[in-house]
């Protein structure tokens, strides 16, 4: 009779467990949400690890994958004796790293090995990456809300779900958390910390160095910088910037006569319209960051500056090149880095915004439409900031959007804390996690095809990948511009009731 009794029991039993399960899930949501999202990623990760799917090429390493596992393999050997080239020779630190590792493992240094090795190394970046962002969250005063949605901004997309789990011996994860630090530094004036970001991201991606040395030498500035007292003075600056990246175009394609930036040829038809797009697109980004009051900036500057910091800048610079010089092959060939950046820009018309959005997901499109405000936002911190996010969104007409991965953080951050001031409806946060969830593309296996591989970068993009993506990216820009339309109709509603 008992045991007849206590079946009955039973269900109920689990039903109460489960709720207060849901419950204790509800409060680590809201208390301790840096703590939850460090558990999904490495859940994510552990089961990415074991389970994931890895790229084929190379038995698993690869492109330049194959030699980065050469330098893991052998670090001192490769780098000192046998010489690198000066393009690898920025990147060793994540392949040092995993050569230590793998020494205090006391494991072989295989092919397979330095696989995993890699991939766990980027796993605990990607950790890193989330107690910093539950820093930088606190120091922007972020909301819980707020906070959740610069997670699914910065994580959920085919840069860190997929790419990273899929081809994990890049340098892409370390440059993205160098980005991340150098991002917490800048709001916190860390110096040192600043420094040290330098100094690897001078042996792990390039453009980290130089991004760190304008923040270093412009650090954050309590004073926001004011509007132009000239009305059209922005207006004239960016269509100078446009026109003169359009002659940058005209001079590498039309009279050098390159038809390629090193991936697909240049769609001739289509030529004219992608270099409208181009101009369009840096006349219009730049023209908010323009907006300022320039004798105004240049005395905060020269109040702001040090001696001090010129001086350790340009010695690390120095250093950095010696060390470069030194170390280098002779023979090796430096590639034209700003052909390529120019001539990637018009394979078709607006090939880099379906790059972009493709690579980083939908926070691109929502980017896009506050762009104003951001910008806005951003001149609250000083000429530093202005003048790397300047800098930034001009060189994003790259269409190879990895190039841009440690510099995504400092506009998305900034555009989570424009969003978090708006009170949006939860349905908003729901359909921007399923687009970001969706665009990731941890649904799709890459392996079966090559080319479902390559459709996430401009430079290799196919014609038909091209317009997937680029109708699905326009359409679910819509979809946002709607939502928040009708939120903001919402809003007034609301207010006019109170």
């Amino acid at each position: 009779m008992k045991l007849f009794i206590n079946s009955f029991k039973f269900p109920f039993l689990y039903k109460n467990l489960a709720l207060r399960q849901t419950k204790k899930i509800k409060v680590l949501t809201k208390r301790r949400p840096i703590l939850l999202m460090g558990l999904i990623i490495f859940v994510f990760g552990i089961y990415s690890f074991f389970f994931g799917e890895k790229i084929s090429v190379n038995w698993g390493l690869g492109w330049d994958g194959v030699l980065y596992a050469q330098i893991a393999q052998n670090f001192f050997k490769e780098v000192f004796t046998t010489g690198l080239s000066e393009y690898t020779l920025q990147r060793i630190f994540p392949s040092g790293v995993v050569y230590l590792l793998l020494n205090l493992a006391q494991q072989p240094h295989s092919a397979p090995n330095v696989i995993k090795a890699f991939a766990a190394y980027d796993l605990i970046l990607l950790l890193v990456d989330v107690y910093l962002w539950g820093l930088i969250a606190k120091e922007l005063k972020l909301s819980i809300r707020g906070i959740w949605f610069g997670f699914i901004a910065l994580f959920v997309n085919f840069a860190i779900l997929k790419m990273n789990f899929y081809y994990p011996i890049l340098t892409d994860t370390s440059a993205f958390t160098l980005g991340m630090i150098m991002l917490y530094a800048f709001l916190k004036n860390k110096s040192f910390l600043m420094l040290s970001t330098i100094i690897i991201g001078a042996f792990t991606w390039p453009t980290v160095t130089y991004a760190g040395i304008i923040l270093y030498v412009f650090p954050r500035s309590k004073k926001p910088i004011e509007n132009s007292p000239f009305r059209h003075s922005n207006t004239i600056l960016s269509a100078i910037c446009a026109t003169v990246v359009i002659l940058g175009i005209i001079f590498f394609h039309f009279i050098k006569k390159y038809n390629s930036a090193g991936g697909n040829l240049i769609n001739e038809p289509f030529v004219l319209l992608s270099i409208v797009a181009v101009f369009l697109y840096v006349f219009f980004v730049t023209r908010p960051l323009f907006n300022f009051d320039y004798m105004g900036v240049l005395k905060d500057v020269i109040k702001l500056i040090t001696p001090r910091r010129i001086i350790i800048s340009v010695i690390m610079l120095v250093l950095f090149k010696f060390f470069r010089q030194t170390y280098s092959l002779p023979t090796a060939e430096n590639p034209e880095v700003l052909r390529v950046y120019l001539l990637s820009s018009i394979q078709l018309p607006f090939i880099f915004l379906v790059s972009h959005v493709t690579y980083y997901g939908p926070i691109v499109l929502l980017i896009m439409l506050f762009w104003k405000k951001i910008s806005k936002l951003i001149m609250g911190y000083g000429i530093g900031l202005v003048l790397l996010v300047l800098l930034s969104v001009i060189f994003a007409f790259e269409s190879e959007s990895r190039g841009l991965i440690n510099l995504v953080p400092l506009i998305v951050v900034f555009t989570v804390k424009i969003l978090d001031d708006i009170h949006f409806r939860p349905s908003f946060y729901w359909i921007f996690g399923i687009f970001s969830l969706f665009a990731s593309k941890v649904w799709l296996p890459l392996n079966l095809d090559l080319g479902l591989y390559f459709m996430n970068f401009g430079p290799w993009m196919s014609d038909s990948g091209y317009i997937v993506q680029g109708v699905a990216a326009l359409f679910g820009g819509i979809i946002l511009y709607v939502i928040l339309a009708e939120n903001k109709a919402f809003l007034k509603r609301r207010t006019k009731l109170k």
